[in-house]
């Protein structure tokens, strides 16, 4: 049986012609320089037929390999070379061109080793080089996809920039052109009740005290998409923030509603701190209590629960109520702005206070979802990320 041959013992004719065999029907062309002017090959591989040329041409010298790399590479290639030569590594790596016998230029990938001799000279060069044209031009084609990729994210960055202006236009016209007339509603309806209340019939009551209502609920939808609006352009401020403590402020806000409809309000255990923006989060909490005070005021018992716990690194509050609850199947429209599940008769409001938790929430890296059924009340899950 033949024995394993060892990794230092050299090679003889056999391993030789193998060896041979597997690099000229390699993709890759083996070529070794003497270290002289010129660099000429004393040897390359049957590979170089892949560029046009034979290994006469190189090997007798009517082709000189330095003759062939691109003028724009060649200073650069020369200079490192005299780098390696004089004080190594003797193990590098360079990319260049060179020109085929058609003409064309490629582009190599050239793993290179250099021989010394006992004096620390080099004697030769040692090449492997293997061509990546393909690779370049699939490299070319990446970044002038990004260009253009770039090109359409600036184009795409000033259109959003123009559309915020406009915005930012709307809620100026909003804020002052349309709440000037309104306010002249609103004061001169308040009037006529006030000062010809005995000139009026019952219908003429009736109609002034539906003007001053839709006037109200217009005011209100001014106000919310005012909010809607500036929700984008507010400072977000992340930071840790006294839960309990929030969650009191929001409560004390509707204190006089609570207690006019005697409402059960459960504040379970809570963290001492959540990270969040503080704005944000009392805007969030603001509606969902505001909601859920909306959809109890014809349950007998009402009650509003909040309580808190834990999803693996993200921290979820709850808001539950046991109102009117809703059908699954509308979940994801009742976050939508202007969306509405009830007559604005039954449940007055904008449609806009939970598109408002929905925006806030994004912004802060958070989601906000529910769980409910009609008579059953609704739970809605604030989950933030900590």
């Amino acid at each position: 049986m033949e024995k394993p041959t060892d990794a230092t013992t050299p090679c003889n004719a056999t391993d030789a012609a193998r060896i041979t065999a597997l690099i000229n029907r390699s993709p890759v062309v083996a070529i070794e320089w003497h270290n002289q002017p010129g660099w000429p090959v004393g040897f390359v591989s049957d590979g170089v037929a892949q560029w046009g040329y034979s290994r006469d041409d190189f090997i007798s010298g009517r082709i000189r390999y330095a003759d062939l790399i691109h003028a724009d590479d060649r200073p650069r290639i020369e200079l490192d070379v005299a780098e390696h030569l004089a004080n190594g590594p003797d193990d590098y790596r360079q990319e260049y061109r060179i020109r085929t016998a058609s003409g064309t230029w490629v582009w190599l990938d050239d793993r290179t080793w250099l021989t010394r001799n006992e004096h620390g000279n080099v004697t030769d060069i040692h090449g492997v080089l293997l061509d990546i044209t393909a690779i370049k031009i699939a490299e070319a084609e990446v970044r002038r996809l990004n260009a253009t990729l770039e090109d359409r994210v600036a184009e795409r960055t000033a259109q959003l920039q123009a559309a915020n202006q406009e915005l930012r236009s709307f809620s100026y016209t909003v804020s002052h052109d349309l709440k000037a007339p309104l306010r002249g509603i609103e004061g001169y309806s308040q009037l006529l009740l006030e000062q010809y209340r005995d000139r009026l019939d019952e219908d003429g009551h009736h109609f002034l005290i539906s003007i001053r209502r839709g006037a109200m609920h217009m005011h209100e939808l001014i106000e919310d998409l005012l909010t809607y609006s500036r929700i984008e352009r507010q400072t977000l401020d992340i930071r840790a923030v006294d839960l309990p403590a929030l969650v009191q402020g929001v409560l004390d806000g509707f204190a006089h509603e609570i207690r006019a409809q005697g409402i059960e309000v459960v504040v379970k255990e809570l963290p001492p701190q959540i990270r969040a923006d503080p704005s944000g989060l009392t805007l969030v909490l603001r509606n969902l209590v505001s909601n859920a005070l909306k959809f109890t005021r014809a349950t007998s018992m009402p009650r509003i629960t909040i309580d808190a716990y834990r999803r693996d690194r993200h921290l979820v509050l709850t808001v539950a109520d046991n109102g009117v609850g809703f059908d699954m199947k509308y979940h994801d429209r009742i976050f939508e702005i202007f969306q509405r599940l009830h007559r604005a008769e039954d449940y007055p409001g904008t449609g806009i206070g939970l598109a408002l938790v929905r925006k806030a929430l994004q912004r802060m890296g958070g989601t906000v979802w529910a769980v409910s059924e009609p008579g059953q009340g609704a739970t809605f899950h604030v989950e933030l990320r900590q």
